[in-house]
């Protein structure tokens, strides 16, 4: 069993603890894009301050957004309700996150509930982004932490979606490298442990021989799917369900600015649409075919009247600046 070293609530703030323990616990762990793993918690702490308004649960959702990964990054930590399922955790030879946090009392307990919440486990990935982002349903304080959950996944969703982001494959050529000498059976074994693309690409190429340039663009392609995917389904699902539970339905201007995270929302969706293009594919996924996809349909979705979707003000956005350009060009 590891140790768990606290630190004197005294002498600390909640926002500082979290940022230093996230620091010393994701420590040695890398993205794929070669990043300290680090800075991805760091940039969600910073985009959702000036989102969250209320003082308490500023604290609470920026010393989240820091320790929301350590459960899935270090599996020796484990995380539980520590609110409503107290009582029914059995903690014998086990270290929790809520126990680095337990000195901060009720403050503790609320940033593990997010943190909760925020762990992915068994269940697909649609359902737990349903869960996260599908009406707040509860009351007072649970139905604000449900909030800031959602506005935190949000943040996750925009700061994994970087149109200029590539993947650092120097670890896996170094560790690919190895197998310079390697029968084919080995290196089978190597693709199909990296994933069937790569695999994939060395069978269309018709050699499983040992080749950096080729498993250099197969890795790109993977990543490239990777950000694809994530592209789309920002576009027809995630993105949509927040903005309708959020913005259009949900109004708690005291919680959290809505004109702030629109622009976070807003962003998420003009980053997605950019990777489809950089892929080639923004004539399949336009304005007008991600409207009647997904949550974005009208029948999925109950909006006031007034309201206008981002995806709207995206798309006549585009049509504004089409048309001045084509003015410009056409001016006699």
């Amino acid at each position: 069993m590891r140790k768990v070293q606290y630190f004197d609530r005294k002498s600390v703030s909640l926002i500082k603890y979290s940022r230093d323990l996230a620091k010393k616990l994701y420590e040695g762990i890398i993205r794929q894009s070669g990043e300290a793993y680090f800075k991805h918690p760091e940039k969600m702490a910073h985009i959702v301050d000036p989102i969250i308004r209320d003082p308490l649960f500023k604290v609470i959702g920026k010393s989240a957004a820091y320790l929301h990964d350590i459960p899935e990054e270090r599996p020796y930590i484990e995380i539980f309700d520590s609110i409503e399922k107290h009582a029914q955790i059995e903690k014998r030879n086990k270290i929790f996150l809520n126990d680095f946090l337990f000195q901060f009392g009720k403050e503790g307990d609320y940033v593990s509930y997010i943190v909760n919440r925020l762990t992915h486990g068994k269940e697909r990935y649609s359902e737990y982004m349903k869960k996260i982002l599908s009406g707040f349903h509860r009351r007072g304080n649970l139905k604000k932490l449900d909030m800031i959950t959602a506005i935190i996944k949000m943040a996750d969703r925009y700061t994994n979606i970087e149109p200029k982001e590539k993947m650092d494959t120097t670890k896996i050529q170094e560790e690919y490298s190895k197998f310079r000498r390697a029968d084919r059976k080995a290196l089978e074994k190597f693709y199909n442990e990296m994933g069937p693309m790569i695999i994939d690409a060395f069978i269309i190429k018709g050699s499983l021989a040992y080749d950096p340039k080729h498993i250099e663009k197969a890795l790109g392609y993977k990543f490239q799917g990777k950000q694809t995917a994530a592209a789309i389904d920002n576009l027809i699902n995630y993105v949509p369900m927040a903005e309708s539970s959020l913005l259009a339905v949900a109004k708690d201007e005291e919680l959290y600015s809505r004109k702030a995270l629109k622009k976070l929302l807003k962003e998420t969706m003009i980053n997605s649409f950019q990777i489809l293009e950089d892929v080639g594919l923004a004539l399949k996924f336009n304005f007008y075919t991600i409207s009647d996809m997904g949550f974005n349909r009208a029948d999925e979705r109950e909006l006031p009247p007034s309201y206008i979707p981002i995806l709207e003000e995206i798309r006549q956005e585009a049509v504004e600046q089409r048309r001045k350009k084509w003015a410009q060009k056409h001016k006699t």
